[in-house]
C-alpha cells in the first residue's frame, strides 16, 4: 500500500561499498565511525544516519571503531548475526553461515542470532555453531593487526588461513588431503608481500607442503 505521509525526499541515500578480492578499504561513516573492510566484502550504509538506530548491513568482513552516541545505537546486520553497540571496537566476519563471527576488542556489544541474544565482554568471540551462538575467550590482537595491513593467524586452521589467502590473492584453494584442513599454525605476514613469498614462508614450517599454480593454491 502507499503511505502519502512519507516524505521520500527526507529518506537518506543508501551507499553500497564493495571491495574485490585482493583489495581492502578504509572509510569513515557520517557519524564518525571508522570501518576497515576486508577483501571480497560489501557494506551498505546511509549517506546520513537519521533514525533512532545507526544501521549498516555487511556481507564479508570488517573491523569497526564506532563513534559513541548513547542515544543512537550502532547496528551491524548480516545474514547470520546482528550486532548492536553504543561505542566500541569490534570485528565482524560473515562470509557464510559456517564463517560468521564477532570478536570484541573493547567496549561491549550485543549479538543476536534467531531468538538468541548474547552480551560480549572485551576479549570474547561469538560464532554460530550448529545454529546456536557459542562464545570463547580469544586474543583480539590479530583483529587489530589485520586492519593495519597484516595477515595474523594464531592457532588457526589451514582451512581458515587458505580461505583468507584465496580471497586476498584471488586464487582457488585445493586440498589434496582433507585432513590437512585441520592443521593449526601460527603465521604472521605483511599483506603487501607477493603470494610466492607468502607460500615460501608457509612451506618453511614443518608438515606444510603447498604448490602455487596459475589460478589455484594446492595444499598437498
Amino acid at each position: 500500500f502507499e503511505n502519502s505521509d512519507v516524505d521520500q525526499s527526507a529518506m537518506p541515500s543508501v551507499i553500497l561499498m564493495t571491495t574485490p578480492r585482493g583489495k581492502d578499504y578504509h572509510l569513515t561513516l557520517a557519524d564518525g565511525t571508522r570501518v576497515w573492510m576486508n577483501a571480497d566484502s560489501q557494506l551498505e550504509f546511509p549517506e546520513q544516519f537519521n533514525g533512532a538506530r545507526r544501521t549498516v548491513r555487511l556481507h564479508g568482513e570488517a573491523y569497526f571503531e564506532v563513534a559513541k552516541d548513547r542515544r543512537h545505537p550502532f547496528v551491524v546486520e548480516t545474514d547470520y548475526l546482528t550486532t548492536t553497540v553504543l561505542g566500541t571496537s569490534f570485528n565482524v566476519r560473515a562470509y557464510s553461515q559456517n564463517d560468521a563471527v564477532v570478536a570484541l576488542v573493547e567496549g561491549s556489544v550485543s549479538v543476536k542470532s534467531g531468538r538468541e541474544n548474547m552480551l560480549l565482554k572485551p576479549g570474547q568471540l561469538v560464532q554460530v555453531a550448529n545454529g546456536k551462538l557459542k562464545t570463547e575467550n580469544v586474543n583480539t590482537y590479530g583483529y587489530t593487526q589485520r586492519k593495519d595491513g597484516y595477515f595474523y593467524f594464531t592457532d588457526d586452521t589451514m582451512r581458515g588461513i587458505m580461505a583468507e589467502l584465496g580471497r586476498w590473492y584471488n586464487k582457488t584453494v585445493v586440498f589434496e588431503e582433507a585432513s590437512d584442513m585441520d592443521i593449526r599454525l601460527h603465521f604472521v605476514a605483511d599483506r603487501t608481500q607477493s603470494l610466492p613469498q607468502i607460500i615460501n614462508s608457509l612451506c618453511e614450517m614443518d608438515g606444510v607442503d603447498i604448490e602455487l599454480g596459475s589460478d589455484e593454491i594446492v595444499v598437498k
